[in-house]
């Protein structure tokens, strides 16, 4: 019984570490929004009016009044 707790353990913090390694957070210059590693290295340039947080490596963005959905990587998953 304390094996499969320690497993269930190791692989619950596994997973946490990684959420948190590959998370993009939103940051905003001047009046236009973008996504940052946890490094605070640009990933995406600002370039939305709003930016919502990124989870599962997607982001409800809105730019001139459109709505759309974009990757970690700034491809249009659902274009604006």
């Amino acid at each position: 019984m304390k094996k499969i707790f320690i497993f269930f353990s190791m692989l619950m913090i596994a997973s946490v570490v990684y959420a948190d390694e590959a998370r993009l957070i939103p940051y905003r210059d001047g009046d236009k929004c973008g996504y940052a590693d946890r490094n605070l290295k640009i990933i995406v340039n600002p370039q939305y009016d709003l930016c919502s947080d990124m989870i599962n490596d997607m982001a409800h963005v809105m730019s001139s009044g459109k709505s759309g959905f974009i990757d970690s990587t700034c491809k249009a998953a659902v274009p604006l």
